[in-house]
C-alpha cells in the first residue's frame, strides 16, 4: 500500500467517525461526545419538555417519537457502561 492510499483511508475512516457522530445520540441532545453527565442530563430535560407530546405543537405521532428517541439517548448516554460501549459503537474515543 502506498503512502497516498493510507492517507486516503485514514481520512475514509475519519469522515465515517465524524458522519457516525453526526447521527448520533450526542447530536440529538445537540451536544459534544466529550460532554459532561450534567450537561448530558441539563439538554435532555429542555429537549424533553421541549418534545413532550403532551406540551408540543408538533403533531402527536411525530413527538411521541421525538420524545422515544430522546428517551433512549438519554438512557444510554447517562449509564458510564452503555455510553462507554455507545462510544465504541460509533468510533469516538476519549483518549485520542
Amino acid at each position: 500500500m502506498t503512502q497516498q492510499q493510507a492517507q486516503t483511508n485514514v481520512r475514509q475512516r475519519q469522515r465515517s467517525a465524524q458522519t457516525k457522530i453526526a447521527n448520533s445520540y450526542y447530536a440529538l441532545l445537540g451536544l459534544h461526545p466529550s460532554a459532561s453527565v450534567l450537561e448530558i442530563r441539563r439538554n435532555y430535560r429542555q429537549l424533553s419538555k421541549k418534545y413532550h407530546p403532551d406540551t408540543t405543537d408538533l403533531p402527536q405521532e411525530q413527538a411521541r417519537v421525538k420524545f422515544q428517541r430522546l428517551n433512549e439517548a438519554y438512557g444510554t448516554l447517562s449509564n458510564p457502561e452503555r455510553r462507554s460501549l455507545y462510544d465504541l459503537q460509533i468510533g469516538y474515543s476519549r483518549f485520542n
